[in-house]
């Protein structure tokens, strides 16, 4: 079934410049977590975007 976190993409926004894609110290650079995408690797699915049939979302 398809990842409840992702919707089935494989990836979150980034917790770190919430999608912005820049660093939120410093403005002028790329966010370092993601490397400047702004989503990284779902960590519910592990960036497959879709988990068991029987999988529990607690």
């Amino acid at each position: 079934m398809r990842c409840t976190d992702c919707y089935g993409t494989g990836k979150i926004t980034c917790p770190v410049c919430k999608g912005s894609t820049k660093d939120p110290r410093n403005t002028a650079k790329d966010c370092s977590y993601c490397g400047g995408e702004g989503k990284v690797k779902c960590d519910l699915c592990l960036g497959k975007g879709t988990v068991p049939d029987d999988f529990k979302n607690l």
